[in-house]
């Protein structure tokens, strides 16, 4: 049988450009510089074994080569699997880093942390609209399951929190992200805005890029909400009415919406107590 050990070096190697002779495409694009020791035996890759130390600077999307940042990886393969010692990716203000296993042609199982400083810069990247999204948010979990479906079950904490030109003091929710279905699900969300409170069961799913424009989370994003919000009324007004409020009172409110920013619907229950209609100012 053919034994083979092999090392492989290379300095600020154009990244697209061996992406696009090894894959035909080029999603991404940096200066690499790696070093890859491998040793083996036949075409068995479960018995091979090896190193990697792989870093990118000038890491970028090439969608949007602006935006650049730089990844680090050390990994080292034996046993039919890539176990990832380091992998951290810099990028529009936003710091990933993992740590697990990948099994060659299975399952993940990588620990992640996800730290976004601007969401604003990160939707950018996603093609939304400036003030679609931003504020500060971290996800920590665990990625599992197949390479093409894998799911983040881990906890998201936001803070100066705006979606959709409506702002949150925080949000904190246990939360289940499939990738490739581009779904979010919460059981149990809470939101906090002033002295409003919210406990909610919450599903986004965001649609397919459109191919003939850009993600517009109006229209591209369906929710699918239900729970309660307590806390004063004027306040619960003040999302929805611009101008100051005509009245004032303690509300409690139990509710279901369904569908998308533009085109929402709901039912729900509204009590409110020591309710005042409030003079024009």
């Amino acid at each position: 049988k053919l034994r083979y050990d092999v090392t492989l070096r290379g300095e600020r190697v154009d990244l697209a450009e061996v992406l696009r002779v090894t894959t035909g495409d080029a999603p991404v694009g940096g200066q690499a510089t790696f070093r890859v020791q491998a040793t083996g035996e036949g075409a068995d890759l479960t018995k091979a074994k090896g190193q990697a130390n792989l870093r990118v600077e000038e890491f970028h999307l090439s969608d949007n080569p602006k935006d650049r940042g730089r990844v680090d990886l050390a990994i080292e393969g034996r046993d039919g699997r890539i176990h990832v010692r380091q992998g951290e990716v810099e990028l529009a203000r936003t710091r990933l880093r993992t740590t697990g296993v990948v099994k060659l042609g299975g399952d993940v199982d990588l620990d992640v942390d996800m730290r976004f400083s601007k969401l604003e810069d990160f939707g950018r990247l996603l093609g939304t609209d400036p003030g679609d999204v931003d504020g500060q948010a971290t996800i920590k979990g665990c990625l599992t399951g197949p390479i093409a479906d894998p799911v983040l079950r881990g906890n998201l904490e936001w803070t100066n929190a705006t979606l959709l030109e409506v702002t949150f003091d925080s949000l904190r929710a246990p939360v289940e992200i499939a990738f490739a279905r581009q779904t979010l699900d919460s059981p149990s969300m809470t939101v906090l805005r002033e002295k409003l409170r919210a406990d909610l069961k919450v599903r986004l799913i965001l649609a397919p890029k459109p191919l003939d424009r850009k993600i517009l989370l109006k229209y591209d994003l369906t929710l699918e909400i239900d729970g309660d919000i307590n806390g004063p009324w004027e306040q619960l007004l003040a999302i929805f009415a611009k101008g100051p409020p005509f009245s004032s009172g303690q509300t409690y409110l139990k509710t279901r919406v369904r569908g998308t920013p533009d085109t929402l619907t709901g039912q729900g229950t509204v009590v409110i107590t020591d309710f005042v209609m409030l003079e024009d100012p």
